[in-house]
């Protein structure tokens, strides 16, 4: 007798450790089975993303689950949470848990790393790394210990046996975690999803719905591996009823049932919807990718009530889910929630009719094997069903909304970042993706025109010109001295001309200015820097009098109206040097003390618009008074009726009689009265060091300017200066879209129609926009990115 039940302990703990194994097994099945998901679901640069906070998922949590989790969830004999057994050990008799207890350990441990899952699936592309990891290891030590208490310890608020005794509350029924492990991860991904925003660019509906780097390979092994590791969790669970056999056969059984069932209904649903049967022809994708989402809202539906209903109660769950599933993922898209992994509508709805329907099915001879000993009859269990769902609602979307909104106070007063993580790729919006831009146009017709970089004085610059052009010929030029001749000096040269009334001007400017600049520095090199600078404009102005006055009097009396913008930027040892004329605009964005970006406007706005400008050409022209603007509203206001501009290189009608003559048509000369020179091309100079903190330069013409506002441009550096790699390609690549994006919607046509117009036609909707960026690194530092070759046409050489 002694050998049989030394035998029979032996074989009992053999088969315990079988099953240890057996639930470790299934945490890494479920593990990587939502690596490979979410994978797939996502856009093909943010995988790695994607993986890392699945990884995340599963070793916070495991972290968090043995600190204080379990504890919190089942030690002690308190309500809402444990008292004792932290460290996995419990405090009073200093004894380990016995290998059962430790299965039961793991098994928890799997369904919280699910729940972070599902929540990390929701947030994927978006979310920042370092917070997600804060908030896994809060979730798994708070919000998870509560309601799985609650629901599956005898002392909880829904267990049922005596804990909260005094509350009479009927035990809930969820077996395997309908209401504590999918509601609860799919309504928290939905929370942050909402309150992280889309993914971007999105589509003209407001979220993003590309599938063209979407994998049906990695989807479909990570959602079978996903079935398979929650298919292992409920025949896990079922081994310690108390009758395992025919409770592990059930559960088996309507998991599968109840999976298949809402697969195929949601198959079938998408097949025959209009919108998808085209897609179905074409690529096959969308209905591929929605049966696989339909396997999962059935494993989700039939987890609560799985060893407690009958077979074909489980094909009528899966039924009802699938159906509801196809309701729900187009009203998170009506809604314009950006749910990657679709958990909302996957577990959230399939965690709700699961926990409702494990009310509605359950049968009491399975519930009293099952260990679900207090149930009587279904219209008594439908109320704690329904009071748990609302219970668990509650604390979840509290929770989740409080955390993410203190992390993402806390993170950017740590300088770790906000809540919202942007890769790199979401910075140049996918320029050369039709799904992704609306139109074929606009990778195409976006120029970049240089790009490079070079050693100045210790500090390394890259810089990159880009222009999307509106005219014919572009009248926009920019030109750049950075080459390391130059450097070796302690100077570069970076020239925007924002042309108007045709390319001559500007392109004069590119030509010549950087020239007359550089030779009057090596003569006059005591002089001022202002001063300097201040000569070679005027001396310039004059060139392009001298250019035109031939040709004017040849008959090309258009120059007299050409003119050009002139910004400059001259670093000259340890200084910066701007100087502008016209409304071409200069930011440089420095790293503050928390490691947010400010911005600095090195520029005045020279236009009728300024008060200042208006109060100096006024006591100029005291005289003309009225006639000087000739429009009471400001925002019309134009220079003797012609020019936005106050300070212009050439449009010499403004500044010389000579050119309001024959051959001059009567029809483009200036009435009296007429007292030249009106505008002006002495630039207006500001000076500032090379300072250790600043990070980036813009260069911006009038047409970025007119659509994009400071704020807009702080928001993309800073947004920018969460990444070692993002380069500045993508920051003005963001800008100009969305300079692009409000001049479509000012015109009331989409940016897809925009971009598909003739270069001819987009002149009434934005004029050429330009933009230069450079960044700086001190020589210490490893370069903010790498130089690269970049391969698009440019049709406009500087």
């Amino acid at each position: 007798e002694e050998l049989d039940q030394l035998l029979l302990k032996k074989m009992s703990n053999l088969q315990a450790q079988e099953l240890l194994h057996f639930g470790f097994f299934l945490v890494f099945v479920l593990a990587g089975g939502f690596a490979l998901l979410h994978a797939g679901a996502v856009r093909a640069y943010n995988i790695q993303h994607a993986a890392t906070l699945t990884v995340i998922s599963a070793t916070a949590t495991a972290g968090a689950w043995f600190l204080a989790g379990h504890a919190l969830a089942y030690g002690g004999s308190w309500c809402l949470l444990g008292s004792t057994g932290f460290l996995t050990v419990d405090i009073e008799t200093q004894e380990e848990l016995d290998p059962e207890g430790f299965l039961f350990w793991v098994v928890n441990w799997a369904l919280c790393v699910t729940c972070t899952s599902i929540i990390s699936g929701s947030v994927a592309e978006r979310i920042n790394p370092d917070l997600f990891l804060v908030f896994c290891v809060l979730f798994a030590t708070v919000l998870f210990p509560v309601i799985a208490r609650s629901a599956w310890s005898p002392h909880g608020l829904f267990g049922g046996v005596d804990g909260c005794s005094g509350v009479g509350v009927k035990q809930v029924i969820d077996f395997a975690g309908s209401g504590v492990v999918h509601f609860v991860g799919g309504l928290a991904g939905f929370t942050g999803t909402y309150m992280l925003g889309p993914r971007t660019p999105t589509l003209s509906d407001g979220f993003y719905s590309d599938t063209s780097n979407v994998s049906v390979v990695l989807s479909s092994l990570g959602t079978l591996l996903v079935w398979g590791g929650l298919y292992g969790v409920a025949v896990t669970l079922a081994a310690d009823t108390a009758h395992p056999t025919a409770v592990t056969r059930r559960a088996a059984l309507n998991t599968i049932l109840a999976a298949v069932s809402a697969c195929v209904t949601v198959a079938t649903i998408t097949r025959f919807t209009p919108r998808t049967k085209k897609a179905s022809r074409l690529l096959g994708c969308k209905p591929i990718l929605e049966s696989l989402q339909g396997l999962l809202v059935g494993v989700a539906a039939a987890a609560g009530g799985c060893a407690t209903m009958g077979s074909g109660a489980a094909l009528g769950v899966g039924l009802f889910a699938g159906g509801g599933f196809t309701v729900f993922s187009k009203l998170s898209k009506s809604w314009a929630i950006d749910d990657v992994g679709n958990g909302f509508a996957v577990h959230a709805w399939g965690g709700l009719v699961g926990i409702i329907a494990a009310g509605l099915t359950a049968k009491k001879e399975y519930t009293e094997s099952a260990n679900f000993s207090q149930f009587s009859n279904v219209a008594e269990q439908v109320g704690p069903q329904l009071l748990f769902l609302l219970w668990v609602g509650a604390l979840t979307v509290g929770f989740s909304t409080s955390v993410l909104k203190l992390l993402d106070v806390c993170g950017k007063a740590c300088a770790v970042g906000g809540l919202r993580a942007i890769s790199p790729e979401e910075f140049s919006a996918s320029l050369g993706s039709t799904a992704r831009t609306g139109g074929e146009g606009f990778s195409e017709d976006l120029n970049t025109l240089c790009s490079g970089e070079v050693q100045l004085n210790g500090r390394q610059l890259s810089y990159l010109c880009q222009q999307y052009p509106s005219h014919t010929p572009v009248e926009d030029r920019i030109h750049i001295v950075a080459d390391h001749g130059f450097a070796q000096e302690g100077r570069c040269f970076f020239g925007l001309y924002d042309g108007y009334m045709g390319p001559h001007c500007a392109a004069f400017l590119s030509q010549t200015l950087h020239q007359v600049l550089f030779r009057q520095l090596d003569e006059n090199p005591i002089l001022d820097i202002k001063y300097v600078i201040d000569s070679t404009f005027e001396e310039v102005d004059q060139m392009w009098k001298e250019e035109v006055m031939q040709r004017f009097q040849e008959g090309e009396t258009n120059l007299a109206m050409t003119g050009s913008c002139g910004l400059v930027v001259l670093f000259n040892q340890e200084r910066i040097h701007v100087a502008n004329v016209g409304n071409s605009r200069a930011f440089v964005g420095s790293l503050g003390l928390l490691g947010d970006i400010h911005i600095l406007e090195l520029t005045a706005e020279h236009t009728t618009k300024n008060p200042a400008e208006l109060s100096r050409m006024t006591s100029h022209h005291a005289d003309e008074d009225d006639e000087l603007f000739g429009q009471e509203n400001v925002n019309n206001q134009r220079v003797k009726g012609q020019l936005k501009v106050t300070r212009s290189f050439g449009h010499l009608l403004l500044k010389d009689k000579e050119f309001n003559q024959y051959p001059l048509p009567q029809i483009c000369r200036i009435p009296a009265p007429y007292n030249p020179p009106y505008i002006s091309s002495t630039p207006e100079v500001i000076s500032k060091p090379l300072e250790h903190t600043d990070k980036y330069l813009l260069m911006a013409s009038e047409g970025m300017m007119e659509f994009v506002t400071d704020e807009d441009i702080q928001g993309v550096m800073n947004e920018a200066a969460s990444f070692s790699d993002v380069q500045n390609e993508d920051i003005s690549g963001c800008l100009i879209r969305m300079a692009l994006e409000r001049a479509a919607f000012k015109a009331d046509i989409s940016l897809a129609e925009l971009t598909r117009l003739e270069k001819k036609e987009r002149v009434g909707v934005h004029g050429d926009i330009s933009a230069i960026v450079v960044c700086f690194a001190s020589e210490e530092m490893k370069p903010y990115w790498e130089p690269r070759l970049l391969q698009r046409k440019s049709t406009n050489s500087p």
